[in-house]
């Protein structure tokens, strides 16, 4: 797999709804005990939760980022995975992912 990053600058367009396989918004479906996820639900409709399965992520609100809940993760071993996925395409087929990352 190939990743390109093209800056855009703001993005005021709504999410494709046609075709939609996951959808995680910090905003919702992100299940917390204090500030510690410990599953962070799918959005689609599809059912594509993820589990924590090492490490802390940490739920915050970034101040910086016009006070958004954001998903935070140290980089050393926070990971998430999707137990039973499902509708996500195979071998050499096309797909776009659509991400925000600070």
């Amino acid at each position: 797999m190939t990743a390109n990053f093209v800056n855009t600058g703001n993005c005021n367009i709504s999410l494709p709804s046609f075709g939609l396989i996951l959808h995680a918004s910090a905003n919702a479906g992100v299940v917390a005990s204090g500030s510690n996820v410990t599953k962070w639900l799918d959005q689609s409709g599809n059912g594509n939760d993820f589990v924590v399965e090492q490490g802390n992520p940490q739920l915050i609100i970034a101040s910086d980022l016009s006070k958004n809940r954001v998903l935070y993760f140290n980089g050393k071993n926070d990971t998430l995975h999707i137990p039973n996925p499902t509708n996500f395409p195979s071998g050499g087929s096309d797909f776009s992912i659509f991400m925000v990352v600070s």
